[in-house]
């Protein structure tokens, strides 16, 4: 049962035809999802949905938008402010085209040119709007990276795939919905796929409703997928409430399956994000630290040598994430890293979670990932025996992260080593991270460093994704990659320490404690 507003809102939607496809000039067909989305958006402020990509998604939401801008419309305002925002405002270009389409015979006449004194339209590649000149209500397009929110007062705001927007857009958001107070009955759609960081702002409001507030995910569950049941016909179904109403949605599924299941690792991922909703990446275009090309160039069957000294960087996990170790050999370049799991549960169930299907296996035939006994990674015991490895040469020193201290020092006592050689930085935003992030984009961007073919670095670094802070500094966004990435962090640590030895910083570009001693005393030995 509809309220009254809701029954005028459906109306507005059931008269509108679809725009683009194999239906296209049909009239819309409203499912069950979308009436009670309709019925949210006649009801509360704040409307939150999400599902995976091809359900329709956005053509219902912008039908919604276009009953806030058309003056016949259930939402209209008389000088209301209707912002969209996408990605980008490309992005934001596709809901844009839908409401210029549901609208068409408003704006044009039968002869196709534009109704003069009635609609103002701008559409060009710097600005997309439209102004109903007699009342004053506008829609703008605008991209989560726009400065153009600060003084709008939106009486509708529809929010279209937050988890792609560039640092998140929440500064974006918080603008828009600050000056939504400024409206007597505003209203906020936030449409989506949920994002695989979740401190997302968009995810943190989809599991918290409230009054005002109405939220919808429809996901597969995390036991779904850990139970290998992603391929299933009930967990699909569930996912995609449209699953039997689009044909176009049930063969794009197929497809991906097929990929999926014939590729799996990004692949597989894939899949899982976009179709099963299980989380997304924030941007479009996603930074990793290199790009794959540049990597190739510095991979090799045979690496250089390892000669001169060694820097060491250490990146311990528990039970679930990989514990690592890598070696830098800056004279050379060479770089090596190993892995470390614990072997429950097994390689091949770790796989199936991680999207990597037998990689895990392959790594550890090629002697790249150990497997300790027991639920938990014996950390003292695979930092010894890789240590033992490079007992013969000396050590530049070992850079670790802050959050395994208590275990590298327990190592190094129980072993002899020299604890004056421990660096202990923080791997994520802040200065060690950048300094980490560009020395290893230096090495590799200039092809001075030289690795042999490493399954284990592979993957990492296309999984790898860098997140900046407002100033632009990088650093490597290690959460996101669900513990998959330990290696690729274990390295920046090591080729940090390497090329800090190999050009060494002056006093004043912020060298720190520990490489002011390291330089003055000249001691760069290691193992006792």
């Amino acid at each position: 049962m509809l309220s009254e507003i809701g029954e005028r809102l459906y109306q507005d939607v059931l008269n509108l035809k679809i725009t683009e496809g194999p239906l296209a000039g049909e009239e819309i067909e409203i499912l069950d999802w979308q009436k009670e989305l309709i019925e949210a958006v006649a009801t509360h402020t704040e409307i939150l949905l999400s599902m995976p990509r091809g359900n329709g998604k956005t053509t219902v939401v912008a039908s919604l938008a276009t009953s806030a801008l058309n003056p016949k419309g259930a939402l209209f305002v008389p000088r209301g402010q209707i912002v969209l925002v996408a990605s980008s405002l490309k992005q934001a270009t596709i809901a844009f085209n839908h409401i210029k389409f549901f609208m068409w015979d408003e704006f044009y006449d039968d002869n196709g040119k534009e109704r003069k004194g009635i609609w103002r339209i701008i559409d060009n590649t710097h600005e997309k709007s439209i102004e109903h000149r007699p009342t004053g209500t506008k829609l703008q397009a605008i991209g989560s990276d726009s400065d153009r929110a600060h003084g709008l007062a939106p009486s509708f705001i529809l929010a279209d795939e937050p988890s792609r927007y560039k640092r998140q857009g929440e500064s974006l958001i918080v603008a828009l919905v600050t000056g939504m107070i400024k409206q007597d009955n505003p209203k906020m759609v936030v449409i989506g796929t949920q994002s695989d960081t979740p401190d997302h702002w968009f995810n943190k409001m989809l599991s918290a409703p409230n009054e005002h507030r109405w939220s919808k995910n429809y996901c597969a569950s995390k036991e779904d997928i850990e139970k290998g049941r992603e391929f299933e016909l009930d967990v699909i179904r569930k996912a995609n409430p449209s699953y039997d109403h689009l044909k176009a949605l049930r063969a794009g599924i197929d497809r991906a399956i097929i990929k999926a299941k014939n590729e799996g690792d990004t692949a597989l991922a894939s899949y899982r994000a976009l179709h099963l909703n299980s989380g997304t990446p924030e941007t479009d275009e996603i930074e990793m630290i290199v790009q794959v090309e540049n990597w190739r160039a510095v991979t090799f069957e045979v690496g250089a040598p390892r000669q001169g000294p060694v820097a060491i960087g250490i990146d311990l996990g528990g039970g679930n994430s990989m514990s690592a170790i890598s070696f830098y050999f800056p004279e050379t370049g060479r770089l090596e890293a190993y892995g470390a799991f614990p072997a429950l549960p097994s390689l091949t169930e770790r796989g199936r979670r991680d999207g990597i299907g037998e990689d895990y296996q392959v790594m550890k035939k090629r002697g790249e990932l150990t497997v300790y006994p027991g639920w938990k990674t014996n950390n003292v015991k695979f930092l010894k025996d890789r240590l033992n490895e490079i007992a013969d040469y000396k050590w530049i020193g070992v850079a670790a992260d802050n959050y395994a201290k208590t275990e590298v020092q327990q190592v190094f006592l129980e072993a002899h080593y020299d604890m004056e050689l421990l660096d202990f930085r923080r791997v994520g935003a802040g200065p060690h991270g950048k300094e980490d992030v560009e020395a290893f984009q230096t090495e590799v961007l200039t092809a001075y460093m030289s690795v042999e073919r490493n399954l284990a670095l592979d993957y990492a670094i296309l999984k790898s994704r860098i997140r900046r802070d407002p100033n632009g500094n990088p650093s490597l966004q290690k959460a996101a990659a669900k513990g998959r990435i330990d290696v690729l962090q274990a390295s920046l640590l090591a080729v940090g320490m390497g090329y800090r030895w190999r050009k060494p910083y002056e006093q004043r570009d912020g060298l720190g404690a520990f490489w002011d001693k390291m330089l003055e005393s000249g001691k760069f030995v290691g193992s006792a």
